[in-house]
């Protein structure tokens, strides 16, 4: 079973509802790596890298260290809007 890591903000609970529904019907292992809404990075921007991006950029990084802290070969890292369609299983 693939391992996947999903980013979703506390306030978006009805992407997480279907997050796990798609897991339960894909046989997807899911970890819930919380967001970080981009108020917390008010006035750390630039014009390239605005508040959303900044946030965005280090709920990727901790969903890319819960998988380094493992000692799994291959993990999805995926934001909580994703629809996936097949099953990985063979």
């Amino acid at each position: 079973m693939i391992q996947a890591y999903v980013i979703n903000l506390e306030s978006r609970p009805d992407r997480w509802s279907q997050v796990v529904e798609q897991s339960d019907l894909l046989n997807l292992k899911i970890t819930r790596i919380p967001g970080l809404p981009s108020s917390d990075f008010d006035g750390e921007f630039s014009l390239t890298v605005t508040a959303p991006v900044k946030a965005c950029w280090e709920a990727h990084r901790l969903a890319a260290r819960e998988f380094l802290d493992t000692n799994d070969s291959h993990a999805l890292i995926l934001e909580d809007d994703f629809l996936l369609s097949k099953s990985f299983s063979h």
